[in-house]
Parts: C-alpha cells; sequence; structure tokens
C-alpha cells in the first residue's frame, strides 16, 4: 500500500478545471494580441508630408473617431503643465 495522502478524483477533477481554464485564458490573450499587431497602423509617411504641404490637409481611407480625438484633445488640456512664463 502506498504511503502519504493519495489524490482523490475530487481533487484531479478541480485541477483539470483550472488548467483548462488557464490554456484557455492563455489562448484567448495570444489571440487578441496577434489580432492586435496584425490591425493596420496609421503611419506618418513622407507621402503623407508631401500631401499635407501641398493641400493644406491629408484625405484618410477611414473616418475619424472623434470621441477618440475629443478624450485625447481633453487628456492633453487637462494633464499638460502650464508654466507662467518668467518676467524678464
Amino acid at each position: 500500500m502506498p504511503s502519504g495522502n493519495p489524490i482523490r478524483l475530487a481533487d484531479s477533477a478541480s485541477l483539470i478545471f483550472y488548467v483548462s481554464g488557464l490554456l484557455a485564458a492563455v489562448a484567448a490573450f495570444a489571440y487578441l494580441r496577434r489580432r492586435w499587431a496584425a490591425r493596420p497602423k496609421a503611419r506618418v509617411t513622407d507621402d503623407v508630408v508631401r500631401q499635407i504641404e501641398k493641400r493644406g490637409r491629408v484625405e484618410v481611407d477611414e473616418p475619424l473617431d472623434m470621441e477618440e480625438i475629443e478624450a485625447e484633445e481633453r487628456r492633453f488640456w487637462e494633464e499638460e503643465t502650464w508654466d507662467e512664463s518668467e518676467e524678464w
């Protein structure tokens, strides 16, 4: 007869449940990371700069997210430190 505490069926089922959950979480994270990395990123290229210089604006293929723009502008004005100018 082996000595020590034998592993009960309930303990092994719990272990399988937790390991399966961990593997599912890792797989989901890897999938989302790959999906995020594969999306096209907006880049300012030399051609875009030339277009801005020539026309004064740039045309984009996809519509701008106005909520994201407003949030970034709000963050800029709230988080930037505006030091008083020094007197000469």
